[in-house]
């Protein structure tokens, strides 16, 4: 009886023993988990590319007057810049948007006191960026930063601090494309009965925007909003981001022959580039798109004196996607599901030409 009443005590004993224990560790437990959940690190997802995604919230701010940031270089941080935020900030309250046609990082930080950037200051190897400014309205502000150049950025949120690395285009990427689409602002282009060429070329780009993205391919567009591009900035950006190819997107018309259709590229014949070049180019695009768009190849033309085709001096080829004096064309390029065919007759030709073993290391030599 006194045996089995020890045995029962001993027993309770290691009950409470084990309970204590398994309290410990959950405890334990629970502030490693809050200790890791404040120091961990998060990927901010960034609007690079999209050159129209912060355009809503510029327009809240505009007016509201610029305050110049504070800037503090860093010599022991490599390729780096630290943007403090407000306590209590959220990675779904950031937008990043690389405009890289302004040379410009914005920022959009929403639910933050814009006073917050009067007394702290970007920091880090501040060596890209010529100066900065806070725009604020209702609660929200913009931070912008001039770069000397064009630049690629990938950003983390750590703690109370936006960690941004930034990189030129060729570390990322092996191969680089800049597609112009024609025309931009005041600048239509061909125009009948309202239809702007501008307006089709621009809606064909970003259609090949939403193209699944190629991993080691990066595209630049010129324009992704109906702004007007200098020539100047267009061959600039070729320059800037060391492309490999250029592409223009445009439309066409003839009055006298209303009855003509179809799609056509142009390349320079004036420039001879070895191996791979302005032919090849324009064949590849004129050849992908039609039959992505189940139209009719009118051919390959050379590119009139004064055609931007003329000042570049890689493969460069612009594509036609269609008359817009032919009616029955130019209800068809007004669709969207007809601009989406043509995107992924662009899309295809790239690809093309970068699959392909021989074609690629000529484009790379070229």
């Amino acid at each position: 009886m006194m045996k089995n009443r020890k045995q029962k005590g001993a027993k309770k004993v290691n009950m409470v023993i084990t309970y204590v224990m398994w309290v410990l560790f959950a405890g334990i437990g629970m502030v490693v988990m809050m200790r890791t959940a404040s120091q961990k690190t998060i990927v901010i997802a960034d609007a690079i590319g999209e050159q129209t995604s912060i355009l809503k919230y510029a327009e809240s701010t505009r007016g509201a007057g610029d305050r110049e940031l504070l800037l503090q270089q860093r010599e022991d941080v490599e390729n780096r810049i630290h943007i403090p935020l407000q306590k209590g900030t959220k990675a779904e309250n950031i937008v990043m948007e690389n405009r890289y046609m302004e040379r410009e990082l914005w920022i959009y930080i929403q639910d933050v006191n814009a006073a917050f950037y009067e007394g702290n200051a970007i920091s880090g190897n501040l060596t890209p960026v010529q100066n900065g400014y806070c725009e604020s309205s209702q609660g929200s502000v913009i931070l912008k930063l001039k770069m000397d150049g064009v630049l690629e950025y990938r950003s983390t949120m750590e703690n109370d601090t936006l960690v941004i690395a930034y990189y030129q285009p060729r570390e990322l990427y092996e191969q680089i494309v800049v597609v112009d689409p024609m025309g931009g602002g005041e600048e239509y282009g061909t125009v009948v009965d309202g239809y702007a060429e501008k307006t089709i070329a621009l809606q064909v780009a970003k259609q090949l925007q939403k193209q699944p993205e190629q991993e080691s391919i990066r595209i630049y567009y010129t324009r992704l909003e109906d702004v007007e591009v200098s020539r100047e900035d267009r061959l600039a950006l070729i320059e800037a981001v060391d492309a490999d190819l250029f592409i223009g997107i445009k439309a066409c018309r003839d009055t006298e022959h209303t009855e003509y259709y179809g799609i056509h590229g142009f390349y320079n014949e004036q420039y001879f580039i070895p191996r791979f070049g302005n032919v090849q180019l324009a064949d590849i695009l004129t050849r992908n798109v039609t039959v992505s768009a189940s139209n009719k190849a009118i051919g390959l033309i050379p590119a009139e004196e004064g055609s931007i085709l003329w000042d570049i001096q890689i493969p460069a080829a612009e594509i036609s996607v269609g008359y817009l004096s032919n009616e029955k064309e130019r209800n068809l390029l007004s669709q969207e599901e007809y601009q989406k065919k043509l995107a992924e007759g662009l899309a295809n030709a790239i690809s093309e030409v970068y699959t392909n073993k021989s074609m690629k290391n000529e484009v790379g030599e070229s």
